[in-house]
């Protein structure tokens, strides 16, 4: 193959031309095996029958075709199962080679890619009972499928189960749209496309579904809606209002080809002073200019916006393996300046973008590019610590835990790894305690750049999925280690020593610091599940990690200082460092020994507050006893209790002060947060209860209920409760007479 043919028929010369035999394994061992058919041949047979054993009442592999295979509709019933079963088997064997490589169900990339398979192929959610079967077939010729096939299932059950609840909405929703519908009618394409875009149902699903209920969809309308979306996204997703630089093959070519560009040299990266985040202006060349419709420019200004420069060599970091990349600035002599907001690699160009800001740049100019190296100095600080941090992580586990994703900048690290649960607290610490105690040791963090076949050899080296692809356009990956003793070099020469497994040994294209003491503090931030057997930890480096830990020393000395109170004052104070606690920036080991012992603190005052009401009902009843006694021969009794009271200790203080001034109208009324009444009146009194109740209530603004002899309530504002008690003996005289 040399060529890619566009829309408008051209052809477009492909970057690296090959030959394609389409030979693979199951062809030639159908013509060995003399098979009609590759799903024939002894590699699916295995794969058949697990998938029988797992789905009950399924009939042996008969291998069956249609005839037709353009037009499934003119298929028997045996063709369509036979089907089944080979889509499965496909299916299942890319799914589990995928997942052991390191890639996993998601909503973007190689992810969605594998998403779907999942979802086009086994919408019953059996996949996770095949895995089995195919490590079996194939783990003796790829050993690495036997290396966590639980890890895989696990994946894909929890994929399964997601699914299922997305089938069940959607088949929901679906259902309502569909009964809108007449008889044979269509449904929208906007309408599919939602079921698509909103519930995740995916549309083959919708065609099948409708065409079962006797409707039809708009397909073309489905279309026309996804290539909308598609183009609401590119434009969401722009670099800036006038678009993004972006070098596809076609312009990678023209430069190489036709304009004769060398591959950019970005080895003047690794060139700085790590610790002091400084380095030296390096000279280079321009090259090319090209601005975001794709169209190289003879030369740029102010006026041209947006722009994208390629230089032939340049020590500006390129976005990449989670690192984000460098700015600066690029300058002339003439005075013409280049401010750089994103720096990307296209195959073998490393593109500056930005904005001209003073003067003309022309390829030929030569030109001056400075980095900001004081940005970069904390994020190389962030990218060296997450190579320390997979490195602790592995120890404090025991157990390896790949890397699925990282994100480094001036603020914050996050390192993303497979391990299937949370981590305790105690893991936790021994985490950031082994990270601290690489930064204390001072390591000298050795980079190399080295042949790729070299590099694989060594025991112990560590790479992210996809990794073994960096020659793509000829360049050896860099690798790094983070040792006491030992380099790289030492490593390349004798590879094989298990030694070095106890070494941090790493492929990386990143901008590392020279020493490991240069974050001075790590903190580990935060740690969370992402789904599909992965995990996420966040941490923070530097000044912003001392910051953190300042903070939870602040909060530990507040929780150590409230335990010391006692009685009501536990409980507001307790909140307070909840409240504070909760928007905290601290170490998640500290986060939940502080958790904790906030718990402990409100398990005290809940018993402080029982043995506070406990009390307040004893004083109020020994009061109300005291004022029923001395009222002896009254016509009523309204009172209000000095004690602080709620409406428990209100009622026993009523029922004590009833027992000891028996036959006549009584009201208690207490004051704490609120205010509150209860009345008793003896039958036929005129005093009605749930009156009075209301009549002394009314002062504070609040109300009761109840009946004639028995009525209770309460009013939010206690202020005005002495008027309240005026309020209670005005009634009752008036209706006493």
């Amino acid at each position: 193959m040399q060529f890619n043919r566009e829309r408008d028929g051209s052809l477009t010369p492909l970057p690296a031309p090959c030959v394609d035999t389409g030979m693979g394994l199951e062809r030639v061992s159908s013509i060995l095996l003399d098979k009609m058919s590759n799903y024939d041949i002894d590699v699916f047979a295995a794969l058949f029958k697990a998938i029988q054993a797992v789905v009950p009442g399924l009939r042996e592999y008969a291998g069956k075709v249609g005839e037709d295979m353009e037009d499934a509709a003119k298929w028997t019933e045996d063709e369509r199962v036979d089907m089944a079963f080979r889509v499965v088997a496909d299916h299942i064997r890319t799914l589990t080679f995928a997942i052991t490589d390191g890639a996993q169900p998601s909503a973007e990339g190689r992810g969605y890619v594998l998403r779907r398979i999942l979802r086009r192929a086994a919408p019953e959610g059996f996949f996770h009972q095949l895995v089995d079967a195919v490590v079996e077939q194939f783990g003796d010729a790829f050993p690495e499928l036997r290396k966590d096939p639980e890890r895989v299932k696990a994946i894909l059950r929890e994929e399964e189960a997601t699914f299922s609840r997305t089938l069940k909405n959607g088949i929901r929703q679906l259902g309502k749209y569909c009964e809108k519908l007449p008889a044979g009618g269509t449904l929208s394409g906007e309408e599919a496309f939602k079921m698509y875009d909103t519930y995740g149902f995916p549309v083959d699903l919708t065609l099948l579904m409708c065409e079962e209920k006797g409707l039809t969809v708009d397909e073309a309308g489905y279309e026309a809606e996804m290539e909308r979306a598609k183009k609401r996204s590119q434009e969401g997703g722009s670099f800036s209002r006038g678009g993004s630089v972006v070098l596809e093959a076609e312009q990678t070519v023209a430069l190489a080809e036709r304009m004769g560009v060398p591959r950019t040299d970005d080895a003047p990266k690794w060139v700085w002073d790590s610790a002091a985040g400084a380095g030296q202006p390096h000279a280079s060349t321009l090259r090319a200019a090209i601005d975001p419709s794709k169209v190289f420019h003879e030369s740029v200004t102010a006026e041209t916006g947006l722009v994208g420069l390629i230089v032939e060599s340049t020590p500006f970091y390129a976005e990449a393996g989670g690192q984000v990349c460098d700015l600066g600035t690029l300058t002339t002599a003439a005075g013409a300046a280049f401010l750089v907001e994103d720096v990307q690699r296209f195959g073998a160009f490393v593109t500056h973008i930005g904005r001209v800001t003073a003067g003309e740049l022309k390829p030929g100019d030569a030109v001056q590019l400075c980095v900001d190296y004081g940005r970069r100095a904390p994020i190389a600080q962030n990218h060296t610590t997450t190579h320390m941090l997979n490195y602790a992580l592995r120890a404090a586990l025991e157990q390896d835990c790949d890397q699925r994703g990282s994100l480094c900048d001036a603020e914050k690290l996050r390192f993303d790894f497979a391990y299937p649960k949370p981590l305790t607290a105690e893991q936790l610490a021994a985490v950031q305690a082994q990270v601290n105690s690489q930064i204390g040791a001072d390591l000298e963090v050795h980079t190399s750049t080295v042949a790729l076949e070299q590099a694989m050899a060594i025991n112990g080296l560590r790479a992210v999925f996809g990794q073994q692809c960096r020659t793509a356009h000829g360049a050896d990956p860099a690798l790094g280690s983070i040792l006491r003793r030992p380099g790289v070099g030492q490593m390349v020469a004798a590879p094989d020593q298990g030694e070095w497994r106890g070494y941090s040994v790493e492929f990386c294209g990143g901008t590392h610091i020279a020493r490991s003491s240069e974050p001075q503090r790590f903190v580990l931030l935060s740690e969370e599940g992402l789904g599909g057997g992965n995990r996420r930890i966040v941490g923070l480096t530097g000044e912003r990690a001392a910051a953190a830990n300042a903070t939870s020393a602040e909060l530990m000395a507040r929780i150590d200082k409230a335990g010391s109170l006692e009685g009501k004052a536990i409980e507001p104070e307790t909140a307070e460092i909840a409240r504070l606690l909760e928007t905290a920036v601290v170490p998640a080991a500290d986060r939940k020994a502080m958790t904790a012992s906030i718990g402990a603190l409100k398990k005290r005052a809940i018993e402080a507050g029982k043995g506070n009401l406990k009390a307040a009902a004893e004083a109020a009843k020994a009061e109300a006893v005291r004022l029923a006694e001395a009222a002896q021969g009254a016509r009523y009794l309204a009172l209000l209790l000095e004690t602080e009271a709620d409406a428990k200790v209100v009622e026993a203080a009523a029922t004590a002060a009833g027992a000891a001034l028996v036959g006549v109208p009584l009201l208690v009324l207490g004051a704490g947060k609120t205010a509150c009444a209860l009345a008793t009146a003896p039958d036929g009194s005129p005093v009605d209860a749930k009156e009075w109740v209301n009549a002394a209530l009314g002062a504070c603004g609040g109300k009761g209920g109840g009946k004639p002899n028995r009525a209770q309530g309460a009013a939010r504002d206690p202020t005005n409760v002495a008027q309240a008690l005026e309020a209670a003996k005005a009634f009752a005289e008036a209706k006493l007479g």
